[in-house]
């Protein structure tokens, strides 16, 4: 294109400008706000600005009719190089900003990039006297420095570390935030590309005006990280909050008050009252602390954030404690909010941001689960010792679950009536290199408790089934394995077609697997369930009652279902232990068993007494350490071979 501007498409240079003033508009009238993300923003398009004017003034003097003094196209050059590189500059800022509460190691990252940024300008500004990335030649030519490649490879450097770093935080940032993060990177590279094939087209201007427009539509406002009914923190404003302190490594103190009458209220008055009590609510302890400290975190929890481990705790304490205890009047309706308070403490207590929000809900749960009635409650150093240890275990166990990395040993079964091992009970066993060996008893309450416990039962029900097929075929007098099952594994619909599925993957016949679950979790799921032990009984599979207590009360429950073994409780085993008197009782009750047609296993056989008592009692089968702790797959193969 020739005339204005001699051969170059300059065009697009106006539309960039045009359009990247529009926006600045709107930003200014309308997100201009205080927050780090936002002015990051505001930065890169006053650059891209000052870079597209200085862009269209060197076009000018290009084809200016008379000579533009040296020192003015210099100044010029200037302030196209200097914006130019602070547009990436601004763009790496912004895109950290939006990250930086869940990186842990970032300071260096704004290291580099400011450093980046002093050199640069350093060289722009003095690259007039040393040539080094620009000057103007004899001709009135400008010209490239041997270091204006080297710049250009910092700067797309830049664009791929901010890239990677957020395409590995990508599942914490908004779809707009995605769209500007890779919209830039692209828009810019598309442009470099298009320039260097055709140097008169200037279109990388325009093409970075398109990507701001998404960053634009993609920027906060004060409300997205202010709680809406009480103009105080919320829980997202709180997390950045916390996420300062840990990149500081500040102390802190957490005072959490949960009103769980907001709850109520809302029931019985409405949503508007709901707001107008959180709203005095908010300002209530905003006259304790300054308005600053204080987030809402929840629709019926406050969370004061503490600096250092504040000596007026206490204080701050009674006086939530005193206002709970004093009648709220609302249009005239006397409403009482008596609040639920605890504390935590930094860094004992919490020592990561992911801790900080399951460290105050845990703390709650806590308080309920000891019955506390005082309303004030600070969790032991332990408490929260053991939560950890159970974010810990639970990591471990969807790491396990998805690289399949339990171990299942089996506890041997003796037969009474044979006088030998007949079959075994399975368990699944969990250890990690940092945790060490990880308890049942820790780690399957933290599977149900989360959703995993499915497919632990799936992956223990397969490492026998392989088990068996691999063997104990040949093997005579086995009778099989049971395996534990849990209410949520009975709640499954597919469970029966999953269960048949897996034997005959591995070509087992369903006599050889037995199903345990307690009468707790029968009474909670015998409706569903049953038609699906019917199903699987048909088919020669086994059921066992576990854990029974020896309680006759349970009787029809028992035989409305398809079962063959009951299993009596450890406990009830310990208590014979104990007492002499309780044997006639014992021996009546296993003989109501038998006689209603069930096999009878005793549990937790230590002595040799003890096997000897329980054998004369009538049971079936002896399970306990005195015949054997639970043995590797191997081993209790190699014991069954032996008898």
């Amino acid at each position: 294109m020739s005339g204005f501007f001699g051969d170059y498409v300059y065009q697009y240079e106006i539309a960039a400008l045009i359009y990247m003033v529009v926006i600045l508009w709107l930003f200014l009238k309308l997100k201009d706000f205080p927050l780090e993300t936002n002015t990051y923003f505001k930065y890169l398009l006053i650059s891209a600005i000052i870079c597209t004017l200085a862009d269209l003034a060197s076009l000018t003097f290009l084809d200016h009719p008379t000579p533009v003094p040296l020192f003015i196209r210099y100044f010029v050059l200037i302030l196209y190089y200097v914006p130019n590189m602070f547009c990436i500059i601004f763009y790496c800022l912004m895109s950290l900003s939006m990250t930086r509460q869940y990186q842990q190691n970032i300071r260096w990252k704004y290291v580099f990039t400011n450093v980046v940024a002093v050199v640069d300008t350093l060289l722009v500004f003095i690259s007039p006297f040393t040539r080094w990335l620009y000057y103007i030649d004899e001709n009135n030519s400008l010209k490239h420095g041997p270091l204006m490649p080297v710049r250009y490879v910092v700067a797309f450097v830049l664009l791929i570390l901010i890239a990677a770093d957020l395409i590995r935080h990508q599942r914490l940032l908004t779809k707009l935030q995605k769209h500007v993060a890779y919209g830039y990177t692209l828009a810019v590279v598309i442009g470099l590309l298009l320039t260097f094939f055709n140097d008169h087209l200037l279109i990388l201007n325009f093409t970075i005006s398109v990507a701001m427009l998404l960053g634009y539509l993609a920027l906060k406002n004060p409300s997205d990280s202010k709680d809406e009914d009480t103009n105080v923190g919320n829980l997202q404003d709180f997390k950045a909050a916390m996420s300062a302190y840990f990149r500081a490594r500040n102390e802190f103190s957490l005072l959490c008050a949960e009103y769980e009458s907001l709850d109520y209220y809302e029931k019985v008055l409405g949503s508007k009252y709901s707001r107008e009590i959180a709203r005095e609510l908010a300002e209530r302890i905003s006259t304790i602390v300054p308005r600053n400290l204080i987030y809402r975190v929840s629709r019926r929890r406050f969370v004061i954030l503490l600096p250092h481990k504040d000596s007026q705790i206490k204080e701050y304490v009674r006086k939530l404690i005193d206002y709970g205890n004093s009648a709220l009047d609302l249009e005239g309706i006397s409403i009482l909010l008596e609040p639920a308070l605890c504390v935590l403490h930094s860094p004992e207590s919490i020592a990561y941001v992911e801790d900080v929000e399951d460290s105050i809900d845990f703390a709650f749960k806590e308080r309920k689960k000891l019955k506390d009635e005082s309303q004030f409650y600070s969790p032991e150093e332990s408490v929260i010792i053991k939560k950890r240890r159970d974010q810990a275990i639970l990591r471990v166990l969807r790491r396990a679950i998805n690289n399949d990395e339990f171990q299942v040993v089996f506890q041997p079964i003796f037969s009474s009536e044979k006088n030998m091992y007949t079959y075994a009970e399975a368990f699944a066993r969990l250890s990690d290199q940092t945790l060490g060996v990880i308890s049942p008893s820790e780690f399957i309450p933290i599977a149900e408790k989360n959703g995993l416990i499915v497919e632990l039962g799936e992956i223990v029900l397969e490492h026998v089934c392989r088990f068996i097929h691999e063997h104990l075929g040949p093997v005579k007098g086995f009778e099989g394995i049971s395996i534990n099952l849990s209410p949520i594994q009975c709640m499954q619909y597919d469970f029966a077609e999953k269960t048949i599925a897996t034997l005959n993957k591995y070509n087992v016949e369903p006599r050889l697997i037995e199903f345990e679950l307690t009468a707790e979790t029968m009474s909670h799921v015998h409706e569903t369930f049953t038609p699906i032990m019917t199903q699987l009984s048909n088919l020669g599979m086994r059921f066992t009652i576990d854990n029974y207590a020896v309680n006759m009360a349970d009787a029809p429950l028992l035989t409305a279902i398809p079962l063959s073994n009951i299993k009596i409780s450890r406990l009830v085993t310990d208590k014979i232990i104990e007492s002499d008197r309780l044997v006639p009782a014992m021996k009546g009750s296993i003989s109501s068993l038998k006689d209603l047609g069930y096999h009878v296993i005793a549990t937790g056989i230590e002595t040799a007494e003890t096997a000897e008592q329980f054998r004369t009692f009538g049971c079936d089968y002896l399970q306990g350490f005195y015949y054997s702790t639970p043995l590797k797959s191997d081993e209790f193969a190699g014991l069954l071979r032996s008898e």
